[in-house]
């Protein structure tokens, strides 16, 4: 979990940063597949806030659990699981 953890301690300050300057980071990936006309949908860019603070929500749970061992390890599976059952825009 400390691992993961390091591995992803950018997101903290990545995730609230794009969402203010209105430019999710997911916004690159699904871009690369999706039609250009579909990149400006409501349900498109609705769809990567969602992804964004999913994974602001599974990091969270990771440095929890990693400052807080007694908690539940429940707890990170739980925030985890969403983000990787998301749909993908």
């Amino acid at each position: 979990m400390g691992v993961r953890l390091r591995v992803d301690a950018g997101l903290p300050a990545i995730v609230p940063i794009t969402i203010a300057l209105r430019r999710p980071f997911t916004l690159q990936y699904p871009r690369e597949r999706a039609p250009r006309d579909q990149w400006s949908s409501p349900t498109f860019m609705s769809t990567n806030y969602t992804i964004t603070a999913a994974w602001a929500v599974a990091v969270a749970a990771d440095a929890l659990l990693l400052f807080r061992p007694d908690l539940p390890s429940w707890i990170g599976i739980a925030a985890w699981f969403p983000e990787r059952n998301l749909p993908r825009p």
